[in-house]
């Protein structure tokens, strides 16, 4: 036979709330335990007597099931038995999955929102992101809240290790995305190992092998301030695609990096080398244009590559 449920309030040592009132897990609508706080003696034993005539209510009430009911529900403790765990608790998880998955969008949905969000960021970041969504065509219609580490994993087993790196990258920012919004309760790439890629030695030219760089670029003349920029300005790849010679002043020989151009988005100023000086007076004594954007946009990566 059953034990029947004996509640007693409890001292709890605090001058505020003296008395508590526990209530196990099996006999609460959460499926977990809970715990009632009381000023007087008097109103946790009344809350109390109120719980056991609820509890022997709801005992009443289980006659009412259908022999078929009945029989649903031996065979759900049979199965939950090694578990340890209450029908009311599976329950309420199961009703819990199917909120979150009745709240939940899918991959390809969620993606079109984080990406509309980051318009403002820098195209190479844009075109990453692209190209994420196209190779992740196999979860597009995958409600995010049921997409496994197992289904990344899958997916990017034979990637190199660092385009599989950069992949995940961009999806843990876009499920984190999706994680504010209320679409999914976890991140999967939180539960997946990044590759451990092997970072090549930094290479540094010569002073012989910088000249010759120079001389080559004189070749294509377009691409020697960027040359010399890189070279003697320390100015990053990326940068030098968004900077416009209006912030190269050589009158006063400094460079404004600004918060647009900027990698980390922040101001900063660069001052020119005596040699940077020399270079950049020497492309403009060729008659190039000093107007718009330092770097020529077409083409560019054939062009340095050449």
């Amino acid at each position: 036979m059953a034990r029947r449920l004996s509640l007693e309030p409890c001292p709890t040592g605090l001058k505020k709330w003296p008395w508590r009132v526990n209530i196990p897990g099996q006999y609460t609508t959460t499926g977990k335990r809970q715990r009632h706080f009381y000023k007087s003696k008097r109103e946790a034993e009344t809350f109390c007597q109120a719980q056991r005539v609820k509890i022997e209510n709801y005992g009443c009430n289980s006659s009412t099931l259908t022999p078929g009911q009945q029989e649903e529900a031996a065979i759900a403790f049979e199965r939950l038995a090694p578990y340890n765990v209450t029908l009311n608790t599976v329950v309420t998880d199961f009703v819990a999955r199917h909120k979150a998955r009745a709240k939940s969008v899918t991959f390809k949905t969620l993606f079109d929102e984080f990406l509309a969000k980051k318009q403002k960021r820098s195209k190479a970041y844009l075109r990453a992101l692209r190209y994420t969504l196209a190779r992740f065509a196999a979860l597009h219609d995958r409600n995010v809240c049921d997409i496994e580490p197992a289904d990344i994993d899958s997916e990017t087993n034979r990637m190199t290790p660092a385009a599989r790196n950069a992949y995940l990258r961009n999806l843990r920012a876009i499920f984190n995305f999706g994680m504010k919004r209320s679409w999914l309760e976890k991140n999967p790439i939180a539960k997946i190992d990044f590759d451990e890629v092997e970072n090549g030695e930094v290479v540094t030219l010569t002073p012989k092998e910088a000249a010759a760089l120079m001389l080559a670029a004189e070749n294509d003349n377009d691409l020697l301030p960027y040359h010399a920029l890189g070279l003697f300005a320390g100015i990053r790849p990326f940068e030098l695609q968004r900077l416009e010679w209006e912030h190269v002043d050589l009158a006063e020989q400094h460079i404004e990096i600004t918060p647009a151009v900027s990698k980390t988005g922040r101001r900063r100023i660069i001052d020119m080398e005596p040699n940077l000086v020399a270079w950049l007076n020497h492309y403009i004594a060729k008659g190039r244009e000093t107007v718009g954007h330092v770097t020529p946009t077409s083409n560019l990566r054939n062009r340095l590559r050449s």
